[in-house]
């Protein structure tokens, strides 16, 4: 249950980043749920910038969780690999 809840704040954490922010679109959301017994999990997502003005996202949180951390990824030496914003 714990995990249904913190999948769906989230969720409704991007929906609320969305309609603040119309001219960055949210696209293919999704939360992978952990194992009962994991200690996190991960919430993926793409931005899409419909603007005509450079957005950048610094930061990220959400009412769900005691931790909360912004990753983006890029691929090295045939390997892709996440790095901490």
């Amino acid at each position: 249950m714990k995990k249904s809840m913190v999948t769906l704040g989230l969720l409704a954490s991007f929906s609320a980043f969305a309609a603040e922010n119309m001219h960055v679109e949210i696209l293919d959301p999704y939360v992978r749920l952990a194992p009962e017994n994991a200690q996190n999990s991960a919430a993926f997502l793409r931005l899409k910038n419909n603007s005509d003005v450079p957005i950048v996202l610094v930061e990220a949180n959400n009412p769900a969780s005691k931790v909360t951390e912004l990753h983006d990824h890029k691929h090295e030496d045939g390997v892709m690999k996440m790095v901490k914003i």
